[in-house]
């Protein structure tokens, strides 16, 4: 009956061959977009300039809202594939209710978890406004590239080639800040989160937290904890709930007086990762 809070000793695949990959491409894409931004820094007039950076911006939204698309119809198909199946557990509102008023170091969590949310939000909207600043300036622009074009033109002698090195080296040192700012607060904001659904419902199939979001079994996961004093059992995935891939940590804290029961259910059905 003596469950400690601890994850479980299990099996671990590692991945990081899969991450160093993308990564990298992710680099190299950055990298691509900073060559062809100085490419018409220079040779493109200030008026064709701005419009291809509406362009660029356009396309990129577009592409991010087919992604977001994509992910909410897996998550459709998800939902409905493990409501399907039959139920192992379910946890009502009411009682998990009363287990989280119970716990008291969960209000001091919330508190953390705001405040991190409230740096995270701040970094990256200084980081937005001075981006925009710079892009949308063409005096500050200029100001701001001017001064390592002077030292180039030292070395080089034609001045578009000075003036491409120039807005290649401000667009990557650009990128430098904005990766340090955005970068201890995870991908999409906070490193790590915490998620308390409501209710959830666990079927042979796999997980559903607040008739919303579900996980097919078998599930990856980092971690799996339980805390009897506490009266919950925790999974650590990566990813927020709703999009699994991505530069945070979920903690899907899932409260429950029947702990040992929910953790040997999710015990046979979770493979923890590397």
């Amino acid at each position: 009956m003596g469950l400690a809070r601890q994850p479980i000793i299990g099996q671990r695949h590692s991945e990081c061959g899969g991450g160093g990959v993308r990564v990298v491409s992710r680099y190299l894409l950055s990298l691509g977009v900073i060559v062809f931004f100085s490419l018409i820094s220079v040779y493109l007039p200030p008026w064709a300039y701005s419009w291809v950076v509406l362009a660029y911006l356009v396309t990129f939204m577009a592409i991010n809202m087919v992604v977001v698309g994509i992910s909410a119809r897996r998550l459709l198909r998800d939902l409905e594939y493990v409501s399907g199946g039959r139920v192992l557990f379910e946890e009502t509102k009411r009682r998990v209710q009363l287990l989280k008023r119970k716990d008291r170091k969960l209000e001091e969590e919330s508190r953390s978890q705001l405040r991190s949310q409230a740096k995270s939000m701040l970094g990256l909207l200084l980081t937005f406004v001075v981006i925009m600043v710079l892009f949308g300036t063409p005096q500050m622009r200029n100001l701001v590239v001017s001064v390592p074009k002077e030292l180039i033109m030292g070395f080089v002698s034609d001045e578009k080639a000075a003036l491409f090195l120039s807005y290649l080296l401000f667009y990557l040192l650009l990128m430098v800040a904005s990766t340090l700012v955005t970068k201890p607060f995870g991908a999409g904001g906070v490193q790590e989160t915490l998620v308390v659904p409501s209710e959830y419902v666990v079927t042979e199939r796999g997980l559903i937290i607040d008739n919303s979001i579900a996980y097919r079994f078998p599930l990856r996961a980092k971690g799996l904890n339980v805390s009897p004093s506490r009266r919950y059992v925790e999974l650590v995935l990566s990813g927020a709930p709703a999009l699994r891939k991505g530069g945070v940590t979920s903690r899907v804290r899932l409260y429950t007086s029947k702990f040992e029961e929910l953790y040997k259910i999710l015990k046979s059905n979770v493979v923890l990762e590397g």
